[in-house]
């Protein structure tokens, strides 16, 4: 039997049960990410330092920083300023960054 979160779909003479939440939630990263790949590039007259943006997305409260639990947020800007300093290749690579 059926429940309001599944959904069946024939495909060819196969009938293919899914959930309906994980088909929208992949639907919607595929849609969001082809998005993605359209936008156009923008270029701001002085870089912003990493470090300044990585300050800016921990202040954010959806960021859910909490200083009792997570590292100082001197030693997390540290961190991932060294990570994407690393994976700058293949940023590039994927988003020309």
């Amino acid at each position: 039997m059926l429940s309001s979160d599944q959904v069946l779909i024939q495909f060819g003479t196969n009938l293919v049960l899914c959930q309906v939440y994980d088909l929208i939630h992949e639907y919607l990263y595929q849609s969001v990410f082809k998005q993605f790949q359209c936008m156009e590039k923008y270029y701001l007259k002085e870089p912003i330092k990493l470090e300044v943006l990585i300050s800016l997305a921990l202040n954010n409260p959806q960021s859910e920083y909490a200083e009792g639990i997570h590292l100082p947020k001197n030693d997390l800007i540290e961190l991932y300023t060294k990570k994407l300093i690393e994976k700058a290749d293949i940023l590039n690579d994927y988003y020309s960054i």
